[in-house]
C-alpha cells in the first residue's frame, strides 16, 4: 500500500482508510524521516483529549482542555516546522469529534499581502522565543507557519497581518474529517492548517497517533 501522493500534492492532504497500525511506519517512511518533539520524544505519539489540569504546560490542551482547538500549524514553535503531519485513528471516540482542515491557498492573499506575510516579524515559542515570519516563499509558493498560541506579533505590520489572517480563516470553508478506526490522515504542514472540533459527549476513548515527518 502507498500514500496517494497525487492527492497530497493537489489537495494538501490525503486520507487513507482501512490501515493496520503495524503498517503505519512503512507508509510514513515513504515521505521521509520521522522527527520527534524534545518534550515527547516518542516517534509515534498517542493523542487523547486531556483536561487543562493534566496536560503538559504550553500545549493546546493546557489552554483549551477537552474543547475545540483553533486552526494552527503543528510544531510552529520549532525553528523549522515538520514538513508533514500524520494522524492515525486507533479509536474515533464516542464523542464523534472531527478534525478540520483549511488550505492557506484559499486565503487568496494578493501580492501586497503575501509580501506582508513574508516580512512581518513574530516572536515564536515560549521558553526561548525566536523571530520568524508567518510565511516564506519556496518554489513560487508560500510556506506557512501559523499558531496564535505560540506566536506573538512584534510589529505594527504583524498586528495588521494577524487581523487579516484571522478574518480570512473565519470566512473560508473548511474540510471536515470524521474519523474511523484505521484511517490515516496525511497533512502538508507547510500549506494546511488544522483544528480540532468539539465532541458531542465526553470522549476519553478517542485515540489518535501523531507522527511528524521531514522539514529538518
Amino acid at each position: 500500500m502507498t500514500l496517494d501522493f497525487e492527492a497530497l500534492e493537489e489537495n494538501g492532504f490525503c486520507l487513507t482508510s482501512s490501515i493496520y497500525e503495524n503498517d503505519v511506519i512503512g507508509l510514513v517512511q515513504q515521505l521521509g524521516s520521522i522527527r520527534v518533539d524534545a518534550r515527547s520524544p516518542e516517534p509515534i505519539r498517542a493523542i487523547r483529549p486531556q483536561t487543562a489540569q493534566t496536560a503538559k504546560s504550553n500545549t493546546l490542551s493546557s489552554r483549551y482542555g477537552t474543547g475545540c482547538f483553533p486552526f494552527h500549524t503543528d510544531t510552529a514553535h520549532w525553528e523549522q516546522p515538520a514538513r508533514y503531519l500524520l494522524l492515525f485513528c486507533v479509536s474515533p471516540g464516542r464523542g464523534m469529534r472531527p478534525t478540520f482542515l483549511q488550505d492557506s491557498r484559499l486565503w487568496q492573499l494578493d501580492d501586497a499581502e503575501e509580501n506582508l506575510a513574508c516580512r512581518a516579524l513574530w516572536a515564536v515559542g515560549h521558553r526561548r522565543p525566536r523571530l520568524a515570519t508567518i510565511a516564506t516563499r519556496s518554489s513560487g509558493r508560500l510556506t506557512i507557519r501559523y499558531d496564535m498560541d505560540c506566536m506573538r506579533p512584534m510589529t505594527a505590520e504583524a498586528y495588521q497581518l494577524k487581523e487579516l489572517l484571522e478574518g480570512r480563516i473565519g470566512i473560508q470553508p473548511s474540510i471536515r474529517i470524521d474519523w474511523k478506526a484505521g484511517s490515516l490522515l496525511t497533512i502538508d504542514n507547510y500549506r494546511m492548517v488544522h483544528a480540532r472540533g468539539d465532541a458531542v459527549q465526553p470522549d476519553p476513548d478517542r485515540l489518535l497517533k501523531r507522527i511528524l515527518v521531514g522539514g529538518d
